[in-house]
């Protein structure tokens, strides 16, 4: 009976494992990634690299207008529902711009679901998360079921949104998706 009792534990202590895992995106220190570039929206110029564990856009904005720096990825498997995404990342901006981070999921079918995080608080690496309950859809998408269909994703854009004109910086060590209840 203690044996089925420990093997029973086991299995449900393994299972609750598997459930709260982390979906790592990208950890340049632990050389794990989903396939990357950088996502070429207009209104800015930038330039993309990778040194010492840490991915970096250096970007300069000309308009005031909201623009999206970020990373375009695929996903190298079929999602399931996540509540959050966690970015662990240092921000450097012009004096008058602001920037929050941000992601955006795109289905197959071309629906655009999108969610803005609160802002950066400090100067230096710090762990930003996205809620992913409640992904608004993107004014240009259209989706007959109002709601994402994570096994059809098919690209993520996982950065920052900047306002007002000037140059910065975002660097990211590590982005992950977890199925944690999101806590502000």
């Amino acid at each position: 009976m203690k044996k089925i009792s420990y093997m029973a534990m086991a299995l449900l202590v393994f299972t609750q494992a598997a459930v709260l895992a982390d979906f790592v995106l990208y950890d340049a220190v632990g050389k794990k990634d989903v396939p990357h570039e950088m996502a070429a929206t207009g209104g800015f110029d930038g330039t993309f690299s990778e040194n010492d564990g840490v991915l970096s856009i250096n970007f300069k904005k000309d308009g005031m207008e909201r623009r999206m720096v970020a990373l375009k990825m695929r996903p190298i498997e079929k999602l399931l529902e996540q509540k959050a995404l966690d970015m662990d990342a240092s921000l450097t901006l012009a004096d008058g711009m602001v920037a929050r981070p941000c992601v955006m999921f795109v289905e197959k079918d071309g629906s655009s679901w999108c969610r803005i995080g609160m802002p950066f608080t400090q100067n230096d690496f710090e762990k930003v998360r996205v809620n992913l309950a409640n992904l608004r859809q993107a004014a240009f998408s259209h989706d007959e079921n109002d709601k994402i269909d994570w096994a059809d994703v098919t690209e993520m854009f996982v950065g920052i949104v900047v306002e007002g004109k000037g140059e910065g910086a975002l660097s990211i060590r590590r982005i992950s998706m977890t199925n944690e209840k999101f806590v502000p």
